[in-house]
């Protein structure tokens, strides 16, 4: 298993039960997609938002060197802020995204169940 895949172990203490923590994301998440070939260098993630009672607005990141994703000529180590600045270009006054979610891969999938595929072969 590879570093960046080892689970943080914590115990509820209320039931007694253990729960596995993956703490895979930002650009370490980025890196591994790349690694593991789900995404390229250069590929575009797509984001779409529509605001209450606004327009839809489909938004675009490049993935680059560092796991990065890139938006014109900005470049963010998180996928959630990297949301919320497009949120904020067009004038939103949204705080928060969770960009695992709203980040879609060329093939459709959020980061996040790439994410989970990912992990899931990584316990094979």
């Amino acid at each position: 298993m590879p570093d960046d895949l080892t689970p943080t172990i914590e115990t509820n203490p209320e039931t007694g039960r253990t729960i596995t923590v993956y703490e895979l994301q930002g650009t370490e998440l980025i890196q591994e997609l790349v690694s593991n070939n789900y995404i390229n260098l250069g590929d575009k993630l797509k984001m779409t938002y529509k605001p209450r009672g606004g327009d839809e607005h489909t938004f675009e990141a490049e993935v680059v060197n560092g796991g990065k994703l890139k938006i014109v000529n900005k470049t963010f180590t998180s996928c959630s802020y990297a949301a919320v600045y497009c949120y904020r270009k067009i004038g939103s006054s949204r705080e928060t995204e969770n960009g695992l979610r709203k980040w879609k891969l060329p093939n459709g999938k959020s980061l996040e169940a790439a994410r989970g595929e990912l992990l899931n072969k990584s316990e094979v």
